[in-house]
């Protein structure tokens, strides 16, 4: 980076700002702060409500064609809508579920719906089909119903894929609410998707076992539709979204579930080890495992592999043979000699077949573009990096900021529309060079460990390393060492004939042992079937950044003493400012106390909204104002030119007054007086209107506003000033005239008439 200089063009740090915000707030000592009895912000809010980065895993009900409706998998291949997407964080961060969570506090949302059929969930496993405003639902929403075939919607989505004209359906029809009342869905524990593995202690991912799935969505519990809502007519501000709502309830039963699994508990108990590969959270080596914990040895394959030559142990022992029937010599049998055999398998041994089954993958996808992590990553960065990307950013984030009147924060849905802009930019950016999408490289590494190929190398490598090992020096060592016990029970007066005769017994016998290599090695099986080895490499080589915190989000686990987001909802306008000063007020005094990491970043929906509303009134205001400070002049001028007239037409009075010894001043004050009175009374008869048209108007304002509690009203405060700004002005009107009045000569005065 070069030295700044004059005229450069500088780099705001909107990302920068936007990114660092995000997951920083400590809404835990919050959520202490607004419990304690210290905090008055039940004063000003109607409720508190708390939520949780827990999503409900939930399937459609029919069973035998499995489909995970939430979070949603519709679109998963164009890597949009899945939160439990693998592709990136951009990803995850879009979604096209139709499942909310609505308010633990239905005081809230009721008042605001009507119930078109059934009833409000009561249970945990109940949830509300939330119509919109005109009583309708999306077409999407059919597919996740059950109401229409989902394979239709497959093959939208495949066309769409393949770049071909998609052909969407016509005949949306319509529906009864008996059609979709008692509907039903299947709810999954995250944690159940995981099976643990004692050999290697890690937790293996059974998502894409089929067979595996389908029992456990079988088994799952029923999550059933009870109920159909309709937003009120004349209702501005439904708090629901369109779509099926379930009870904050449903979130408590899923989070306590994942409480209570194992591999929670696994992972609550060892914070520091990532129970999906069992290496520790810190470890960035390479991910490395026990070969020889994969392969299963079969004795009796490994004897047969071992041969001995009768007609090559040639040794006469002659005369001793009476002697030797006559002594203990231990047995010798050919299990004793395989279970002495010492057969391992090195680090640089297993790191070898590693290294050639990448070399052998490298091969394999060699004509596939895109298919390494590396490439992948690559092609990433460099879209990132390209004018189209950073225009693409730019004009999105500068439409955001329209629409926030100039704010610099943003909403979830704000920037989950920043990334989906940058998501379709970068598919269409992949498919315009012809590059391979990231979700492709698991196909092809189990393709690869299931093809020919890859068996091969395991098992070249294995008989290397039976080569390596040198069995034939040590069966002579077994052997020799046998035979030197064998010696030394025999009486040690024989000894000196025995000598030559047991060692020649010994090499006959070393001569006479052979080893088919090919039988040695066909008695080792691998232990796993394909599908269970690539679950395996894909926990133990998994190159995904994971947290302690992350893991326990993936299965659905949260802390209730720390939610993921507050909402506070303030009983009316005055109160959401006390509570935004509130919340200013306990930032501050973290950061007096040295806390600021416990600092939080709040967004003032109200605030927001309104603000836009606000500047209106206040152009408005200002150009009511102008009218009136016009009409206050030209009443002031008016008010100064009716008390001339007035002091015209009562010359003689001020001469009767001046000729009784009246001073200038007197007269002036009479004049004033007058003026002071007209002023006051104008000013109580304004007030004293305005508060009798404050009665009918917070009606009329009640009844358009469906109860919303907005009222008009004058402060005493205000009155009191508006009285005294209608003195002083009548007072500054009648200053000329009453001063022409004090400057009259009495004498002229008396003659007037």
């Amino acid at each position: 980076m070069r030295e700044k200089r004059s005229g450069d063009i500088n780099v705001s740090k909107q990302l920068t700002n936007m990114f660092s915000k995000i997951g920083s707030n400590d809404l835990k000592s919050l959520k202490e702060y607004l419990e304690s009895d210290e905090c008055p912000v039940y004063d000003y809010a109607k409720d508190i409500e708390y939520t949780y980065d827990v999503t409900p895993k939930i399937y459609s009900s029919d069973t035998e064609n499995l489909r995970q409706v939430n979070p949603d998998t519709s679109f998963s291949s164009l890597g949009i809508g899945s939160s439990q997407s693998s592709n990136s964080m951009i990803s995850s961060m879009m979604s096209t579920n139709v499942f909310f969570q609505m308010p633990e506090n239905k005081e809230l949302y009721e008042s605001q719906y009507d119930v078109k059929a059934g009833k409000w969930p009561t249970n945990y496993n109940e949830c509300v089909l939330v119509l919109t405003s005109r009583g309708n639902i999306s077409d999407f929403l059919l597919y996740t119903l059950g109401l229409r075939d989902y394979s239709e919607l497959n093959d939208l989505v495949t066309e769409f894929a393949n770049g071909e004209d998609v052909n969407t359906p016509d005949n949306l029809g319509s529906y009864s609410y008996d059609d979709i009342l008692g509907i039903t869905f299947k709810l999954v524990n995250n944690s159940d998707c995981y099976e643990y593995d004692s050999e290697y202690n890690v937790w293996r991912d059974k998502t894409d076992n089929t067979d595996y799935m389908k029992n456990l969505v079988a088994n799952g519990e029923d999550l059933k539709i009870v109920g159909i809502v309709q937003p009120k007519e004349g209702a501005t501000s439904a708090m629901l979204r369109a779509g099926i709502c379930y009870p904050a309830s449903l979130t408590n039963h899923v989070i306590e579930n994942a409480k209570n699994s194992k591999i929670v508990q696994n992972q609550l108990a060892n914070p520091e080890i990532n129970v999906f590969t069992g290496k520790r959270f810190d470890d960035t080596s390479e991910n490395s495992f026990d070969m020889n914990s994969l392969i299963d040895i079969d004795t009796n394959a490994m004897q047969s592999a071992f041969k001995i030559d009768e007609s090559k142990i040639k040794v006469d022992f002659g005369n001793l043979n009476n002697i030797l029937n006559k002594n203990s010599i231990p047995s010798l049998s050919i299990e004793d000699v395989i279970d002495n055999l010492k057969f391992s398998m090195s680090s640089e041994d297993v790191q070898k077949i590693m290294t050639d089954l990448l070399n052998g993958y490298e091969t394999y996808v060699k004509d596939n573009k895109g298919a390494n992590l590396s490439d992948i990553s690559k092609q990433l960065s460099d879209y990132l990096q390209s004018k189209e990307a950073t225009d693409l950013l730019s004009k999105k984030i500068e439409e955001i900021i329209k629409e926030n009147g100039g704010s610099l924060s943003f909403t979830q849905e704000q920037i989950q529309e920043i990334m989906q802009e940058i998501l379709s930019g970068y598919e269409k950016y992949v498919e315009d060079n012809s590059l391979v999408s990231i979700d492709d490289l698991n196909k092809y590494l189990t393709e690869y460990l299931s093809s020919d190929d890859a068996k091969t190398i395991i098992t070249n490598n294995l008989t290397g390393i039976v080569k390596s090992q040198d069995l034939d020096t040590q069966i002579s060592n077994i052997m020799e060492k046998y035979m030197q016990t064998a010696v030394t029970s025999i009486s040690v007066n024989l000894q000196k004939q025995m000598k030559s005769s047991i060692s020649s017994l010994s090499k006959s016998i070393t001569q006479a042992i052979s080893i088919d290599e090919n039988a040695f090695v066909s008695a080792f099986h691998l232990k796993m079937n394909e599908e269970e080895l690539s679950e395996l490499f894909n926990s133990l080589m998994s190159k995904e950044a994971v947290t302690y915190e992350s893991n326990l989000k993936n299965l659905n686990y949260a802390d209730l003493d720390e939610p993921s987001g507050i909402d506070i909802y303030p009983k009316d306008f005055e109160g959401n400012k006390s509570i935004t000063n509130l919340l200013n007020d306990y930032n501050a005094r973290m950061e007096e106390e040295g806390n600021e990491d416990k600092v939080i970043s709040f967004t003032d929906m109200v605030g927001t909204l309104m603000s836009s509303v606000t500047t209106i009134v206040d152009t408005i205001s200002y150009v009511l104002i102008a009218f009136v400070a016009i009409s206050l002049v030209v009443s002031s001028i008016m008010i100064g030119v009716i008390t001339y007239i007035s002091v015209l037409e009562r010359k003689k009075e001020i001469g009767i007054l001046r000729a009784m010894g009246a001073s200038k001043r007197n007269v002036a004050q009479v004049f004033n007086a007058e003026t002071f009175i007209i002023g006051a009374l104008a000013g109580l008869l304004g007030v004293g209107i305005t508060l009798l048209l404050i009665i009918p108007t917070n009606k009329i304002i009640y009844t358009l506003s469906n109860g919303a509690n907005v009222r008009a009203a004058l402060p005493p405060v205000a009155a009191i000033i508006l009285i005294l700004l209608s003195i002083v002005l009548t007072l500054i009107g009648g200053i000329i005239p009453s001063s022409k009045a004090a400057k009259e000569d009495p004498v002229l005065a008396l003659r007037s008439e």
